[in-house]
């Protein structure tokens, strides 16, 4: 009997380190740089920092299929650069969105079965906050979550030239999740704070994304 039980336990442990083994864990999110386009004045092309390649129209963080770059067109006039527009954020070859002023903060953040993501957050020169998690979705096509997701659950996110911005903190994991921290100052009547989670799901291979007031 007391063989039975052990069996029955030694298999047990083996099918939950089975299912844990098979499950998504994400690595701490690890800060590689910051990329920033500029819309008019000058002299002033789009600059970056922490790159490891760079062409007259690119910046390229990482190498390789998942290296995350940046692609830009700089406006000149009289020989000198006035400005720079955005032409795309790509993962390799792959097209992420183009609506983008700068990445201000660039997180990589990989898994524990070899998946890479960047996440992107913080303030341009302007009002405007920037938000993108990028990767691939479903094993097939890459994705992205932007500033216009978040939205749906502070619908005051984007713009910071108000009382009580929500200033993004910095990303840190747990298990299967990124969590991005939050804090909003408001004069008088202190801080509030709050929390995004984008949880993997291993079914549909993309996040789902919880908001949580502190």
């Amino acid at each position: 009997m007391k063989k039975i039980i052990l069996l029955f336990t030694l298999l047990l442990m083996s099918l939950s380190s089975i299912s844990f083994a098979s499950s998504t864990q994400f690595n701490q999110p690890v800060y590689i740089g910051w990329y920033a386009n500029t819309r008019a004045g000058g002299p002033s092309p789009a600059i970056a920092e922490g790159y490891d390649s760079k062409t007259y129209d690119s910046f390229t963080f990482g190498r390789g299929t998942e290296a995350l770059t940046f692609k830009f067109e700089n406006r000149y006039y009289n020989g000198i650069a006035a400005s720079s527009i955005s032409k795309g954020v790509f993962i390799g070859k792959n097209f992420i969105t183009k609506r983008i002023i700068a990445c201000p903060e660039i997180y990589k953040i990989t898994d524990n079965k070899g998946r890479v993501f960047y996440l992107a957050k913080g303030i341009t020169s302007g009002p405007e906050q920037v938000f993108l998690l990028m990767g691939k979705c479903a094993g097939s096509y890459y994705n992205a979550i932007q500033i216009s997701d978040l939205q749906k659950y502070c619908p005051d996110i984007e713009f910071m030239d108000h009382d009580g911005a929500t200033h993004l903190e910095n990303p840190y994991i747990v298990g299967n999740e990124i969590r991005l921290p939050y804090k909003r100052s408001y004069w008088k009547s202190g801080n509030k704070t709050g929390e995004f989670i984008f949880k993997w799901n291993d079914e549909v291979q993309w996040f789902s994304i919880q908001h949580i007031v502190y």
